[in-house]
């Protein structure tokens, strides 16, 4: 009978107290000295120094364990520095050798990890930004903003860059048209119409979204005509009647079964006092002149901000490419952070229909652990236990890293 173990252990290996406000560490690190260039060495060695007062601050290791007929085994082993420095100072410096060897003291406090008490995952998971649809293309009339549908994913992609996401900026995907109703699913076979096999294969995330509002705000309502009113109005252009809506509702789709797993509605508004007939143009120099422009790059960053710690502490998880006996490819390699030796779970992965012949998908645990052998930057390849067509484990099926 197969047990399964699941636990987290925090280790704080410290050389002073824990406090609510952090630790102190000491730590050293030591560099090479290479045709006299103290500076260069130094540099290096207090580099070394800080990741040592890093781990050895707050080093979290998480595993998944199997128990099978006695003998533990080991599906998965993350180790993550969570940890910031501050207060840096170098209290010795000595040569030793060729080497320059430096010991540092630092403040070292613990980020916050996931909800659920695990360190956010090592692995950097790839997600897709599509298009984004209208709900009254009229809105974009006024400043020509219809190139907001496809702007929006490559803000959103360029503010993620610095975050724990590998982005494909796919702002010419159209996933969906607008609809009253929220979305459960995506489109079946949308992603493989747009994607090419490689991008299908790593992407685990797709996110897009409908502007419910991009019109002008009038806080009076409609009313009638009135000429010296109107033209007041439109020299006033401090007033609220100049308020332009941005009203956007987020979706992040999952790519591996095209459910829907969150949506969260973002909304904010900012004086608009371009002319009326000017094509302005979304994401143009006079667009961010706005306050307008202003409000929604705040809001854009708010928009990344969620995206980024919604997915941070999600499962790894990737497609099966290739099977091949007891070999099996899949779709990510070192740039999510795999490398070899790392053990993934397997799942199947099954399409049922409903009585509306409307597709939902399962993932079964097979029990069954791959073990990577080599690891390049987009691929992976690693070993069964047993031939994967005894096991029926096939292409499109998932590794999942807990």
């Amino acid at each position: 009978m197969l047990l399964r173990l699941r636990r987290l252990l925090l280790l704080c290996l410290t050389l002073a107290t824990t406090h609510a406000s952090g630790i102190t560490i000491e730590a050293e690190g030591s560099a090479p000295i290479v045709d006299n260039n103290i500076g260069q060495a130094r540099e290096l060695a207090v580099s070394r120094a800080r990741e040592q007062a890093s781990l050895q601050g707050s080093a979290w290791i998480s595993t998944t364990q199997e128990m099978r007929d006695g003998i533990l085994e080991i599906d998965n082993m993350r180790i993550n520095s969570l940890t910031q420095l501050s207060n840096l100072r170098i209290i010795d410096e000595y040569i030793q050798g060729n080497q320059l060897i430096v010991r540092i003291l630092a403040e070292v406090e613990a980020e916050a990890g996931c909800a659920n008490g695990q360190p956010p995952l090592a692995y950097r998971k790839t997600v897709a930004i599509g298009g984004f649809s209208l709900a009254n293309p009229a809105d974009a009339s006024q400043g020509d903003l219809y190139g907001i549908q496809q702007g929006l994913a490559t803000l959103i992609s360029q503010s993620l860059q610095q975050s724990t996401l590998n982005v494909i900026d796919r702002g010419n995907l159209q996933l969906m048209g607008v609809q009253g109703s929220l979305p459960q699913q995506l489109p079946e076979g949308a992603l493989s119409r747009h994607l090419d096999h490689a991008q299908l294969a790593q992407t685990q995330f797709v996110i897009t979204g409908i502007v419910r509002d991009l019109g002008l705000h009038n806080p009076a309502g409609p009313r009638p005509p009135n000429i010296l009113l109107d033209t007041y109005r439109q020299m006033d252009y401090a007033s609220s009647t100049h308020l332009r809506n941005f009203v956007l509702d987020l979706y992040i789709f999952d790519a591996l079964t095209g459910s829907l797993v969150w949506q969260k509605p973002f909304a904010t508004a900012g004086r608009w006092n371009r002319p009326v007939h000017e094509k302005t143009g979304f994401g143009t120099a006079l667009f961010w002149q706005q306050d307008f422009g202003q409000k929604l790059q705040t809001t854009l960053n708010e928009i990344s901000d969620y995206i980024d710690e919604t997915l941070m502490c999600e499962p790894f998880r990737s497609r099966i490419t290739r099977t091949e006996g007891d070999t099996v490819w899949i779709g990510a390699g070192s740039l999510a952070g795999l490398k070899t030796g790392d053990r993934l779970s397997v799942y199947r992965l099954y399409t049922h229909y409903d009585a509306n012949h409307v597709p939902y998908t399962e993932l079964r645990n097979t029990r069954q652990t791959l073990t990577l052998e080599d690891v390049q930057p987009r691929l992976a390849r690693g070993r069964l236990p047993a031939d994967s067509n005894s096991l029926n484990i096939q292409q499109d099926d998932i590794v999942i890293a807990h």
